[in-house]
Parts: C-alpha cells; sequence; structure tokens
C-alpha cells in the first residue's frame, strides 16, 4: 500500500481522496483543532468500515456516539487513529517534533511508495486576497501595507512543505494552491508570476533550495539525518489540448499548465486551482509518465443537491414557528420586492436524519458521495436578517427568470438594495466600487461558482436558487458542491464547519488523482 504524509491537511479533502482510492495517510498535520477533530473522527471513520464494523461508523458519523465514547470500549483504535493526526503549525513549531512523528509513523521496512500531499495556506496568494489587502485604497491610507503584505510569512510556507520533500524524498508529490499563486510576486518591485516560478525551481531540486539555509541544515545534523539528493520532474495532470497526450513530456512546461478545472472532472463546482505533480527523476527514466487525468461531463448543482429536503431559513434574533413562517417572511418580501403573494415553501419538514438523498448523471461521483452513512447530517441553514430573506428571495426569482444572477446595477432602488458603503445610488440605479454581485444566487443547471471559505461570514454568495426556501446553502449542500462523502463530519459550529468546507481541495478530484498515480506506481 502507497503511503501518504499529508501536509497543512485542513480537514482532510486531499486525504480523503487518495485514502478512498487506496492509500495509507501515515500522518496529517494541521495546525486548527477543530480540522484536527474532523480529522480524527474521520480516520476512526475509515478504520472501523476497514475492519467491517459498519454500525458502529454509522452511528459515530451520526453523532449516537462521540469518540470519547468510543474511547471507553476502543481505546487501541482511537490510540492508533490519534498517532495519524498532529497538531502542529508548520514555520513555528520545532522541525524535529514533526521529523519524529513522522518518523514513528512510516513503515520501518520503507519499501512502500511514499507520497508526499499538501497545499500551504493560500489566502496571500489569492487575487480576492490581495484585493483586499493591497487594494489601491489601503495603500493610499497607509503605504507600509505593502511592505507588510510582502513580509506576511505565508508567502514562504511553502518552504515547510519543502523541509519534508528534501529529508524524506518521497517518490511523488502533489503540491495544491489558489489560482492567484500564478500571477503572485515575491515583492512589490518583482515581476507577475515571480512566486510561482521560485516554487518550481526549488521543488525541483529540494537540496539545492534548502542549501542556503544554515538554521534548517543545523537542525537536520542534529537529527542524525540529511537532505536526499533526489530532483523531480514535474508533471502537469491536465493538458489543454485533448490530441497532445504530452507522451514524451519534451515540451517546456509553464506554469499554467498546472491550472485544473474542477468543473472539467465531475466537481459541481467553477473551482480552478494549480495542481503540482512532482515525480522522482529516477522514476520517470524507468516508467516514464503516468497518464493524465480524464475529462468528464459537467456536473451541475441540480445533480447533486435537488434531491435533498426543502429547508426554511431561520430568521436571526426571531423564533418563527412553522405555521407563522410564511406570514412573516411573506409580508416582508411583499413589503420589499414587487411582487404579488410570494411563493414560499410550504409543509417543510426538518427531518434531523432525511433519507439518502440520490446523486443524479455522474455515477462515479454517486457512488463516492452516497456511501456507508444511510440518512443524511448536517442538512442545516444558516440565520438571516429578514430583510436578507426578501433579498434572496428577489435574486433567486431573477435567476429562475433571467438565468443570471443580477449585479447590482440590476437590482431595484430602495430598501431592498444590499446595505452597504461600496453601494451607492446614481439616479435610479445602484453602483458599485467593488464586488457588483455581493448577494449571488446559484443556478441549477451549471456548476455552483467556487465554495470558499467565505461561506462561513454570511451566504450571501451562495444562494439556495428555490426561491420558495429564502435561504443560503446548508453545510451538507456546500460539502456536496466540495465532493466530501455524506458521511463526513464537520466538528465544531456551523460557522467552523463552513469554513472548513470552503477551505478543502475536493476530494472527488483528489480521488482521480489518486488513480492515475496509483496505476503508475504499481507498474511493473
Amino acid at each position: 500500500m502507497t503511503i501518504c504524509i499529508d501536509l497543512f491537511a485542513g480537514p482532510g479533502g486531499l486525504g480523503e481522496g487518495f485514502t478512498k482510492a487506496g492509500y495509507d495517510i501515515a500522518i496529517s498535520v494541521e495546525k486548527q483543532p477543530k480540522e484536527c477533530q474532523t480529522l480524527l473522527q474521520r480516520k476512526l471513520h475509515h478504520a472501523l468500515l476497514n475492519r467491517g464494523d459498519l454500525e458502529l461508523a454509522r452511528s459515530l458519523a451520526l453523532g449516537d456516539i462521540t469518540v470519547d465514547d468510543l474511547r471507553v470500549d476502543e481505546t487501541a483504535l482511537v490510540d492508533e487513529c490519534e498517532t495519524k493526526v498532529l497538531q502542529f503549525e508548520l514555520g513555528s513549531d520545532p522541525f524535529a517534533d514533526l521529523h519524529a512523528r513522522i518518523i514513528q509513523n512510516l513503515p520501518k521496512k520503507g519499501k512502500e511508495p511514499l507520497l508526499l500531499l499538501g497545499g500551504p495556506p493560500c489566502q496571500a496568494y489569492s487575487i480576492v486576497g490581495r484585493s483586499r489587502n493591497i487594494g489601491k485604497s489601503k495603500i493610499a491610507a497607509n503605504p507600509e501595507v505593502l511592505d507588510e503584505f510582502y513580509a506576511d510569512r505565508r508567502h514562504t510556507l511553502y518552504r515547510e512543505y519543502l523541509k519534508v520533500l528534501a529529508v524524506f524524498s518521497p517518490d511523488v508529490f502533489i503540491m495544491e494552491n489558489v489560482r492567484g499563486i500564478l500571477s503572485a510576486k515575491t515583492g512589490p518591485d518583482a515581476e507577475k508570476g515571480s512566486v510561482i516560478k521560485q516554487i518550481i525551481t526549488d521543488i525541483q531540486k529540494p537540496k539545492a533550495a534548502m542549501a542556503k539555509d544554515k538554521t534548517f541544515l543545523k537542525e537536520v545534523k542534529a537529527l542524525g539525518a540529511s537532505l536526499a539528493n533526489d530532483e523531480y520532474d514535474l508533471f502537469p495532470l491536465v493538458t489543454d489540448d485533448a490530441n497532445d497526450l504530452f507522451a514524451e513530456h519534451e515540451a517546456p512546461v509553464a506554469p499554467k499548465d498546472f491550472l485544473i478545472k474542477s468543473e472539467e472532472h465531475g466537481v459541481p463546482q467553477t473551482r480552478h486551482r494549480v495542481i503540482i505533480c512532482g515525480i522522482k527523476k529516477s522514476l520517470v527514466k524507468k516508467r516514464g509518465w503516468p497518464q493524465k487525468l480524464e475529462r468528464q461531463g459537467a456536473t451541475t448543482l441540480e445533480d447533486v443537491i435537488s434531491s435533498l429536503p426543502k429547508l426554511r431559513s431561520r430568521i436571526t434574533k426571531q423564533t418563527v414557528n412553522d405555521v407563522d413562517w410564511e406570514d412573516v417572511v411573506g409580508s416582508e418580501i411583499k413589503r420589499l420586492v414587487s411582487v404579488g403573494k410570494p411563493e414560499l415553501a410550504s409543509n417543510t419538514t426538518y427531518e434531523k436524519r432525511p433519507k439518502k438523498a440520490r446523486i443524479k448523471g455522474n455515477k462515479q461521483l454517486s457512488e463516492f458521495l452516497e456511501d456507508a452513512l444511510g440518512p443524511i447530517t448536517e442538512h442545516k441553514t444558516r440565520s438571516h436578517m429578514l430583510s436578507d430573506l426578501a433579498r434572496y428571495y428577489f435574486c433567486a426569482n431573477y435567476g429562475e427568470r433571467k438565468k443570471c444572477s443580477p449585479k447590482i446595477s440590476q437590482w431595484p432602488t430602495g430598501e431592498i438594495a444590499p446595505q452597504h458603503k461600496d453601494i451607492q445610488c446614481d439616479g435610479n440605479q445602484l453602483t458599485a466600487s467593488s464586488f457588483v454581485d455581493r448577494f449571488k444566487v446559484q443556478l441549477w443547471d451549471r456548476p455552483s461558482s467556487t465554495i470558499t471559505s467565505h461561506i462561513s461570514k454570511d451566504g450571501h454568495h451562495f444562494i439556495h436558487p428555490d426561491k420558495t426556501q429564502c435561504r443560503s446553502l446548508s453545510v451538507r449542500e456546500a460539502a456536496r458542491i466540495q465532493t466530501f462523502p455524506d458521511s463526513y463530519q464537520f466538528c465544531g459550529g456551523i460557522s467552523q464547519q463552513f469554513h472548513q468546507i470552503g477551505n478543502a481541495v475536493p476530494p472527488y478530484l483528489a480521488f482521480q488523482i489518486a488513480n492515475v498515480l496509483r496505476e503508475y506506481l504499481s507498474a511493473s
């Protein structure tokens, strides 16, 4: 079995895909406590399934028992899974501690292929993050903000990944990051794209890249370890030209070649990410190159969430029973939106565990998502201000009629208009200095827009397309769009759950990458 080290693991998106493809995630390293709890619970889930204890796995996933309950009768199992989750802040905590834990978890014989997975935190590289942190207005107000931004240590966290690459010398590595890294700069006067060019140079020759870090070299020497001499060739997992199989890998590789559009591979969202696959030169010389990822037909929002039960939004700071909900929400919609009697969901049930909801279209995705749990959990929505529910109704109704989400200039003026300092009324038209789609409805007949961690703050960008429900996406809907299996449980409150989901790599995409590499590594 191929062994994996998973750095910057988050809630386990990459690891889940590789686990379901038959890999062993020997250790998942993550700094956030709630994410670590999520990782532990998922490792227990897989361990229970592997020994055939479906009922206990189901009870854990449904919340009938907790990890602490399981610890009473399954102490050895819990202890074993706990050793595979390390709460550790890369770049701050001692490398010696990380090294010791990885050594402890790797097989002693070391004959199995070894993979390194991970995506260094991306906020410093994301286009939205750069706009938010070093926009023109920010720099005008405080010129020093530019230097502070480029001094952010998150720009160099990839070097923590590089340390593990240099010391443990995996056969293959996968490094993931946001699309914005393709244009990110190493400094205010550097050229666009200088960050990714530096990363590509370093990860091909990790020993050479780390040789100038004298502090790290001393750490490695004190551990009795050394930097491996292995070098890597970089392999784009996709190709823009379906006829170019890149079989000989002779053409020069550009950074943009590593951009993967998730919607082209069955993931029901337009999530574009840079995913670099590195393979030891010695292995490439022996086996050549892996196959590319195969394209799949588009999976729409309707395919993955339409079968889930209807929900009604809760109202912030109000307790409204089912009987009164239609009247309360309907009155607010009529007050703010020029409609007759609003169409609202009636006879909505609040099943704690609704029956399994089928996935349409993609059979492989259906099998991936609909695993051993049975009932659906975490199909719950956040609370919203009453006035925002009217805005959600307007957006969903607009999307239903116009087949697109309204830009701010297409909103009516008056109280219905989004209340934000960037939005002004110019005569009979609204204008915005930024984010012209501050409220955005997702559409049934296409993939969702990218699920991001911002969904943890509010649901304005993720409005459900069914106007009768007047709400943003539920936790389970967001998880399905990200292709987390229905048995996947996210620890923490609803905001923490959304945050974990938004930051993850889609497990179904990781699963496809894992399958390509499994065939490659198992070839004689």
